[in-house]
Order: structure tokens, then C-alpha cells, then sequence
């Protein structure tokens, strides 16, 4: 893996940087990856700007972002020929050189988001999330890997999972390749870890349960196709009065953000 090179400010929260607007709604994203041997967090967070009644400049600025760094012009014009339906644009760049940076943009009105992810100039790929919010869990477990569906069906059908609003479906190339449960009162994590446990080995276990204060949003299962075979789980915060500088800084902030709201009882996005 070829790490960006911090001292010539090329994170990617320093890129973000630019783009803080204390006066709109702006959300950082970013994930933990779990096998059965470890967890890594993926280092590749998601900023995520919102228009302001008819001030779209937050888009523009994303454009202007997406500009500096390697993408195949397609996708700028993309992004800028949407900028008047948008209800929000993703940008996420990887602290990896070799991974896919990835472009989000969900329409107003609209129950998918359009996915445009590349890791050169040359070339990209065009994935959708489909939002569905009327399936059984068994008109929808046949998508999930044989050695996930257990899991998956447990944590939806348990008691406290009527909080869950239902089912991202991430399509590539016609196929489905992950399934995300969509948690929008953000449940905290332990009592998913819990239901999780047998997946894990208990290096792995006890590595998770430093997160399982946290508030999770997403919860992502591999789908029958995957090769590599991994439960994500995502966190995200909206951008308060200061950006966090690098990725210790955000899992910092999302950890103070979760202490913040379980003392003022405040709701979130």
C-alpha cells in the first residue's frame, strides 16, 4: 500500500479542509472493516456537503476539489451538470494512493445515489445504492454471503432492529455486491458486536469493543460475489466549529460527538 504523505498536507482531511462551511450542513463518514482475524479501520473518509436553499457554492467548491486531484474528466462534468438537482454530494479519497477514490451524488427526491469511483485518469466505474424500506428480511438475505446471512438475519430481526429503516443494496455491473441496514437513530454498537461475536476471534472481539460506545449508521455485509469476505461498519458526524486535521482526529471527534449527545440528549443527523 502506498500511504499520501502527510507533511505535504495530501491527507485527505486536509484536502477537505477547504471546502468547512461552520453555516451548512456538511458530514464526515468513515468505517471500520471486520474479518474474522482483525479489524482495520479503512482509512478513507467521506465528506459529504449540503446546498443551502439555492446557494449550490458548496458543490461548485467540490468541484473545484475534484480538479486537483486525478479523476477522468468525465466526472467532473458529471458532478457539475448535477449540481441543480443535488440533494447532497460525497467525495471520498483514500489515504491510499492505490484505492478508488469515489464520487457520491443522490438526487433530490430520489431513493438511489449515483457512485462514480476510479483510481486513475484512464478509467472508472459506475456503481448505485438502492434504497429499499419494504423488504422482508428473507426477500433479502439470499443477496448476503453464505458465511454472513446468520449474522445478518440475527441483528435484523433482533428486538431493538426496528430502528433499522431499511436496506442499502450497493449494484455493480447489474449484480449486488454489499447489503448496508441503514440505521438512522444511530444504535450504539455493543449490542451489535455482541450478535456478532462468533464471527470473530476473540483477538478480534476484544479490538471491536474499543468502538462499542460509538453510534453506528451503516452496517454492511458482503454480498454471495465477494472475494474477500468482511463486515463494514459506518460511523458519521456533522462538521461542528473544528475540522478535524487527520483520521485520529476524526475517530477523536466521533467518540467526544457520541459523549456530547448522550449528555444533551441531542438528536443528530
Amino acid at each position: 500500500m502506498i500511504l499520501r504523505n502527510d507533511k505535504k498536507n495530501t491527507t485527505p482531511l486536509k484536502l477537505f479542509k477547504p471546502l468547512f462551511d461552520r453555516d451548512s450542513l456538511q458530514i464526515l463518514e468513515w468505517s471500520i472493516k471486520i474479518t474474522r482475524d482483525r479489524i482495520e479501520p479503512s482509512c478513507k473518509p467521506t465528506f459529504y456537503v449540503y446546498h443551502k436553499d439555492e446557494d449550490f457554492s458548496n458543490y461548485y467548491k467540490l468541484n473545484a476539489l475534484l480538479a486537483k486531484v486525478a479523476y477522468p474528466k468525465d466526472i467532473l462534468d458529471i458532478q457539475e451538470k448535477g449540481i441543480p438537482t443535488s440533494m447532497y454530494n460525497g467525495l471520498r479519497i483514500p489515504l491510499m494512493f492505490d484505492d478508488h477514490k469515489c464520487l457520491y451524488i443522490n438526487e433530490e427526491g430520489e431513493h438511489t445515489i449515483r457512485s462514480l469511483r476510479w483510481k486513475n485518469k484512464e478509467s472508472y466505474d459506475e456503481l448505485r445504492y438502492i434504497f429499499k424500506n419494504d423488504l422482508e428480511i428473507n426477500d433479502s438475505n439470499g443477496y448476503v454471503h453464505q458465511e454472513l446471512k446468520d449474522y445478518y438475519t440475527s441483528i435484523s430481526q433482533k428486538d431493538r432492529s426496528n430502528i433499522c429503516s431499511g436496506i442499502w443494496f450497493q449494484e455493480m455491473n447489474d449484480r449486488i455486491s454489499e447489503l448496508y441496514l441503514a440505521f438512522p437513530e444511530r444504535p450504539k454498537l455493543k449490542w451489535i458486536i455482541k450478535e456478532l461475536k462468533s464471527y470473530m476471534s476473540n483477538k478480534t472481539y476484544k479490538n471491536v469493543w474499543a468502538y462499542s460506545d460509538l453510534r453506528c449508521k451503516n452496517i454492511g455485509f458482503d454480498s454471495h460475489i465477494a472475494a474477500n469476505l468482511a463486515i463494514t461498519i459506518y460511523f458519521s458526524i456533522p462538521v461542528g466549529d473544528m475540522f478535524p486535521d487527520n483520521y485520529i482526529e476524526l475517530m477523536d471527534t466521533t467518540h467526544d460527538f457520541f459523549c456530547y449527545i448522550k449528555k444533551a440528549k441531542t438528536s443528530f443527523i
